[in-house]
């Protein structure tokens, strides 16, 4: 939770309304960037696309949510315009002692916040977020969320 409110705030002081003309936003009905089976690998049988919302800027990406479900678990996959630097990443990282990750974008780490498995990846213009929710979830999902970020990070 520390890790989307401390990112969640960063964007709202960073959004600027005059670009925001040009922005379009569409309810999606599958996710762009990971697929339904790749999903359930990580949720299991049963798993559906639940949500899903893309911001766009002519042809380039902006943001992207993506909500996968499975009983009573969720998976979140969630791109957003890349905020500050590498410092600034490390910070929030050692806050959550997390795990760096190699192979993954230009900076990546995976923790566990709040119980909540969770895996962020830095790739150009877009941070990768990807996070299982609901009962259940465990520090054991996190390498379940590494590879399906494998699969997403090269579709961003």
């Amino acid at each position: 939770m520390r890790t989307v409110t401390v990112l969640g705030a960063l964007f709202l002081l960073c959004a600027n309304p005059a670009h925001a003309q040009s922005e379009k936003s569409d309810i999606i009905k599958s996710c762009p960037v990971l697929t339904g089976a790749e999903a359930a690998a990580v949720l299991g049988a049963g798993t559906a696309f639940a949500t899903g919302l893309e911001t766009t800027s002519g042809t380039t990406r902006i943001s992207l949510a993506c909500e996968f479900v499975q009983g009573q678990r969720t998976l979140m996959v969630q791109a957003t315009k890349t905020l500050g630097g590498r410092d600034a990443w490390e910070a929030i990282r050692a806050l959550s002692n997390g795990t760096l990750e190699q192979g993954l974008g230009e900076y990546a780490y995976s923790d566990v916040d709040e119980g909540k498995p969770h895996v962020l990846v830095v790739k150009g213009a877009l941070t990768l977020e990807l996070r299982i929710g609901g009962k259940g979830a465990t520090a054991a999902d996190v390498a379940k969320l590494r590879e399906a970020a494998k699969k997403v990070v090269p579709r961003l």
